[in-house]
């Protein structure tokens, strides 16, 4: 579990709401999850006993009473006590109401109500004691199709005129079908009391207002605007398409695992062998290393580095054959001036100075302005300026031109210093 600062755990201690028995208006199962979940991120001791003194205060009314009752009050006690008295022994989800309800009571306040998407249809004494009155509620306010809940306040009496009047309207609707509901489940204000109060909330330049901003600073609420003409609500909703489609991985929705409702280590078990067939069927059709020992082999020339009448395979030497890429081409060129500038220094040219150290540890300094080239154990350690490298080349070409007998043509040391010059000016452009 990631520890968190005592300050923050603080500040959100003293942003829970006050519970006072009320599960109208604050419910309690969400109430005691988002406390527990407080409680455990704080270390036993002093820190958490001021948080569980800030929770104290926020128990008032008849919890209050509830609570003073018990003998030397801890966490886990206060929590059995509340559910005992206030709390529901179902499953807090069932709460939900999924259908439509016609509720019989004795006097009714509001005739029709539209609560978390389902509606609720209050028939009272009066409206039954009226012979259109039922028939006129129930032809304005039921839906055309669904499942309708009814329950009654009143006598057996009352309950069998208000079912007469329903078969006589919708016995030959086969889309409405009607229950008896015997009791009534606690109603929801709406379907957040289920999850709690949302840590961050993602709007658009809308909600950009003042009173906005207050409240959902006032409940501990993140905001987050959005740009205009942004790919929030695509990426939401494939978001939202990808959380819940079944995955060939660990054969099962991610929201199922986010929410506890599988089992971890049965997937951890899925994904291991999903990995481990992988790796055999790639390791089936992977083409092992050829080991070539012949002198002369044939090399693919690819589609883009050849012409449309070249050969697809060309010959080369197999050990010997090097391939220079663009970021090798400075080293490589570098490496023949080098050998170059051995070859000047045989011709006793008092411009360059060699002179052979040996290094036991194979590291040698170099002080930086001392510009020599440095031979030790056939290994070349150079460190001199590519104009050092053009200068060079022009008296190399001077004395191979008085030297027509040597190897190296003129023709060669011309294009290798044209070569640098150009080198040289990229460098300057870069710089």
């Amino acid at each position: 579990m990631v520890e968190r600062p005592f300050e923050s755990l603080i500040k959100e201690a003293r942003s829970i709401s006050v519970y006072d028995g009320n599960n109208e208006k604050t419910a309690l199962q969400p109430w005691l999850v988002e406390v527990n979940d407080i409680i455990l991120l704080t270390n036993p001791g002093p820190q958490r006993a001021y948080i569980f003194n800030i929770i104290m205060s926020k128990i008032q009314g008849t919890a209050r009473q509830v609570i003073q009752r018990i003998m030397n009050p801890n966490w886990e006690s206060m929590r059995a006590a509340l559910i005992a008295n206030f709390g529901v022994t179902e499953p807090y989800t069932a709460l939900v109401n999924e259908i439509h309800r016609i509720l019989i009571v004795e006097q009714k306040v509001k005739e029709f109500e539209l609560l978390n998407g389902k509606r609720k249809i209050y028939i009272d004494k009066n409206d039954i004691e009226n012979d259109y009155f039922v028939t006129d509620i129930l032809r304005r306010h039921l839906p055309e199709k669904g499942t309708v809940g009814i329950h009654s306040e009143l006598s057996d009496h009352e309950y069998n005129i208000v079912q007469l009047q329903i078969v006589e309207l919708y016995s030959n609707n086969r889309n409405l079908k009607f229950i008896k509901c015997t009791s009534k489940a606690i109603d929801l204000i709406n379907e957040e009391q289920c999850y709690g109060k949302p840590r961050k909330l993602v709007a658009d330049n809308e909600f950009n207002m003042v009173n906005v901003k207050e409240f959902l600073r006032q409940e501990s609420i993140e905001i987050h605007f959005t740009s205009p003409k942004s790919h929030t609500e695509k990426v939401l909703k494939a978001t939202e398409f990808y959380n819940t489609a079944i995955h060939s991985t660990i054969n099962c929705k991610p929201l199922d695992v986010q929410l506890g409702q599988v089992d971890k280590s049965k997937i951890a078990q899925l994904m291991q062998e999903k990995k481990e067939k992988w790796v055999s069927y790639c390791n089936k059709n992977r083409e092992q290393q050829q080991n070539i020992t012949h002198d002369k082999v044939y090399i693919k020339n690819y589609v883009n580095e050849r012409y449309k009448e070249e050969p697809k395979y060309r010959k080369a030497r197999g050990q010997k054959t090097k391939i220079f890429h663009k970021g090798n081409l400075i080293l490589f060129l570098l490496g023949i001036i080098t050998v170059l500038l051995q070859i000047k220094s045989t011709l006793a040219q008092p411009s360059l100075q060699v002179e052979e150290v040996h290094s036991a540890t194979g590291l040698l300094l170099i002080k930086k302005g001392n510009e020599k080239l440095i031979r030790d154990y056939k290994r070349i350690y150079h460190k001199i300026d590519l104009r050092q490298y053009e200068l060079a080349l022009l008296e190399l070409e001077k004395n191979i031109a008085a030297r027509k007998d040597y190897l190296i043509k003129k023709v060669v040391i011309k294009n290798l210093r044209d070569c640098f010059a150009g080198l040289v000016m990229d460098l300057e452009i870069r710089n």
